[in-house]
């Protein structure tokens, strides 16, 4: 009587070993697949967030208006930057294009904003009249994270200063270019340049 075709035990285990370090080695793809596909979008989503802020920067900036802004004690800025020092403004002035459709809200097209710098995070402040009062709502939006050095300067057509100051009776004006350089996580240092309406 013949012998029943079939796997040895030793055959068996061979198959079984090949078997064990294709699927270890199948996971170890799958696993740096999904790893990869996390840091991806994770660089993805960081690189929206500054593509964003820089948007919101270049629309504010290349709307001012010379326009002095009263704050509850009074005051009359126009225009005011410089270097970042505790939860002062680094950025603050009064900008036009402010959507009102069909004159929805009791308010006009012109709005204060402030940008500040405060634990890593770049701020945007703005109110909802320029000319504000002691219960005037104020609304907050972080701008940009992982900011771990910030600088500012301005370009008058001539030359560059690091800090700005246009109160509407010196007639000082506004700058022409508004350079912010910044260390940040994620993108190292980068410099970004902004023209303003008193470039033309």
């Amino acid at each position: 009587m013949k012998g029943q075709g079939g796997f040895t035990l030793v055959e068996m285990l061979v198959a079984l070993f090949i078997f064990g370090i294709i699927s270890a080695a199948g996971v170890l793809v799958l696993t740096f697949g999904l790893e990869a596909k996390e840091r991806s979008a994770a660089v993805v989503e960081r690189l929206k967030t500054f593509q964003l802020a820089r948007a919101v920067l270049k629309s504010d900036l290349g709307q001012l208006v010379e326009r002095p802004a009263r704050g509850p004690l009074g005051g009359g800025v126009a225009f005011r930057g410089g270097a970042a020092r505790g939860k002062a403004p680094v950025l603050a002035f009064v900008r036009s294009g402010w959507d009102n459709p069909y004159a929805a809200e009791d308010r006009s097209t012109l709005q204060y904003v402030e940008y500040a710098l405060e634990d890593g995070v770049l701020l945007r402040r703005s109110r909802a009249r320029v000319d504000a009062a002691a219960d005037t709502p104020e609304q907050l939006r972080p701008v940009l994270t992982g900011v771990t050095s910030f600088s500012i300067a301005f370009f008058d057509g001539v030359q560059w200063s690091d800090s700005w100051q246009s109160v509407s009776e010196r007639g000082i004006g506004l700058p022409k270019v508004v350079a912010i350089e910044a260390e940040i996580e994620g993108f190292g240092e980068i410099r970004q340049l902004f023209m303003t309406p008193a470039v033309t």
